[in-house]
């Protein structure tokens, strides 16, 4: 067990320094000798380092990885609890559940089935042991509401779920705030899909989606809605799931500096009958949501 603990230290010196692959590398080594030795979930340290290895893996992009450690943490307190040799909070097994969820509704359509039942699941079992009303299980109502509102069938539900969402964050999460953007966006979905032909209303959707990330790599943001611009679009969502009407955004793109000049010309064009579609199709988005942020050459 010496020799594992100095790998733990210095994993954690790793992280420390922003060395992630190598923590990630001693984490798992140090968890693989813990549960070598007997040492599985009942052991707090184990537990420890299965956390810190799953933040590292989803960071990463490591979906599957983190999965899989997810799971390794949740069967063993399931098997030690069994046991009564460990008495794990039922809070923790609850995020841990919510976790894994979320990774493999990350890893997108073809997980798209395990993750709607393993979102239903955390949903239902933090409400049960909670109650409707904890925060724990408005977030987790949120997230299964947003992942909904992306499936074919789906965006009724979703949107009624972040709705509610809204309705109960009011005041008490800040608009700009990553859950209630993604709520915003999820009502917003659902306004427009039962305003159009449900199939048609879809397929939009995933269009609007594709030419966002184009424009994103052809470096158009929307505009900021910050401190000078005007170029944020104002639209809120009420909380029985309709939009409220705004005017459209402004696209503007970035200054080039003198490296992109060179090659302007097709661009600029290509850009602006670009963001002029998009503007078009997108409709309002939420008070408060922040501009696409540019993709790196690594997700190209």
């Amino acid at each position: 067990m010496r020799a594992t603990m100095a790998a733990e230290g210095a994993a954690r010196c790793a992280q420390l320094r922003g060395d992630a692959r190598t923590a990630e590398a001693l984490f798992a080594r140090a968890l693989s000798e813990r549960e070598a030795c007997g040492r599985g979930m009942a052991d707090g340290g184990t537990l420890a380092v299965a956390s810190s290895l799953s933040t590292l893996l989803r960071a990463r992009g490591a979906l599957r990885e983190a999965e899989a450690v997810y799971r390794r943490m949740i069967d063993g307190i399931e098997a030690t609890r069994a046991s009564g040799q460990l008495a794990v909070p039922e809070l923790s097994l609850l995020t841990l559940r919510h976790m894994l969820a979320r990774a493999v509704a990350a890893q997108g359509d073809a997980r798209a089935e395990d993750a709607e039942a393993l979102l239903r699941d955390a949903l239902a079992r933090r409400r049960a042991v909670l109650g409707a009303e904890h925060p724990h299980v408005h977030l987790s109502a949120n997230t299964l509401g947003a992942f909904l509102s992306g499936r074919p069938g789906g965006a009724d539900e979703g949107g009624a779920l972040c709705a509610a969402f809204l309705a109960a964050t009011d005041g008490v999460l800040p608009d700009g705030s990553e859950e209630r953007l993604a709520a915003s966006r999820a009502v917003a979905r659902a306004a427009r899909l039962r305003a159009q032909d449900g199939a048609a209303a879809f397929a939009l959707e995933r269009e609007i989606e594709r030419l966002t990330l184009l424009l994103v790599d052809l470096g158009v943001e929307p505009a900021s809605g910050g401190g000078g611009g005007g170029g944020e679009r104002s639209a809120s969502v009420r909380a029985d799931g309709t939009a409220e009407p705004a005017g459209r955004a402004k696209v503007a793109a970035p200054a080039r500096d003198e490296t992109d000049s060179a090659s302007a010309g097709g661009g600029s064009a290509r850009r602006a009958t670009l963001a002029g579609f998009l503007s078009g199709l997108c409709g309002p988005r939420a008070k408060g949501a922040r501009p696409l942020a540019r993709a790196s050459s690594g997700a190209r």
